[in-house]
């Protein structure tokens, strides 16, 4: 028995590929090209002059400070202290009575030392060193903030037992305000050089690339040597006169004259 289906749909037959156009599609090639970075110019270099110069202001010390003490023997340490004890005290008395401010006194040294006996004549080379006493060193600095009242000080603590003065200096008691006024006068010293020299070489200042403050000497005190004194002699005192300094260095910028 054959059966047969009516109002199937065949498939379509299968094209043939070769038969099918054939599509284009553009192929876009992206292409990097490195370029190098072009050579900036050269800068010009600053034309700059660096000048150091220093200033100076002369100022008279207003202050003095006195080393001063008491040297004190006795045949043990007990007796040698006692001795200095006193003669510190009376040293301490005397300066407060002048007017010193207790502030105004220290202690710069304290020490005790052994006295070896001499060898006795025609005795033995290597006989042992002896002991024949002590002596006590009390030393104070004393600040005296008036000139004027530093001789009649001498004078008190000579009188009243201080036998050594190892020293005077004296000094500037607005060292550093003097010191702004030489810093001052320095940087005004390295403007004017710098000026001259500018000026030689056809050039102008331009502004200030750098200041630096120098390391000029501070002014030492003036130390006076230990003199000869005692209560019945007037002490002279010349305090004389210090030099402070300052020192700068300052580097500006240079261009060439503008033609008037």
């Amino acid at each position: 028995m054959t059966t047969t289906i009516e109002g199937l749909a065949r498939p379509a037959p299968r094209a043939d590929r070769s038969a099918r156009p054939s599509r284009i599609v553009p192929l876009v090639v992206a292409t990097f090209v490195a370029l190098a970075p072009l050579p900036l110019p050269a800068e010009t270099p600053l034309a700059t002059l660096t000048v150091t110069a220093s200033g100076e202001v002369v100022a008279r010390p207003d202050v003095a400070v006195v080393t001063a003490g008491v040297v004190s023997e006795g045949r043990t340490t007990a007796q040698a202290l006692a001795k200095a004890d006193e003669a510190a005290s009376a040293l301490v008395a005397e300066a407060a009575a002048a007017g010193i401010s207790k502030d105004d006194i220290a202690t710069a040294d304290f020490t005790v030392a052994p006295v070896w006996a001499s060898p006795r004549p025609g005795g033995s080379v290597e006989a042992t060193p002896r002991i024949s006493g002590y002596t006590v060193s009390n030393t104070f600095t004393l600040k005296v903030r008036r000139i004027a009242d530093l001789g009649p000080l001498l004078e008190r603590i000579v009188g009243k037992g201080t036998n050594t003065v190892s020293g005077i200096a004296f000094e500037v008691s607005n060292a550093e305000n003097r010191r702004d006024d030489a810093r001052v006068a320095a940087v005004a010293a390295a403007r004017k050089r710098a000026e001259l020299l500018a000026d030689a070489a056809d050039q102008r200042l331009v502004r200030v690339l750098t200041l630096a403050e120098g390391s000029a000497p501070r002014p030492m005190p003036v130390v006076f040597a230990k003199a000869a004194m005692s209560a019945e002699r007037a002490v002279p005192v010349e305090a004389g006169t210090q030099t402070i300094a300052a020192e700068v260095t300052i580097t500006w910028e240079l261009a060439p004259r503008q033609a008037p």
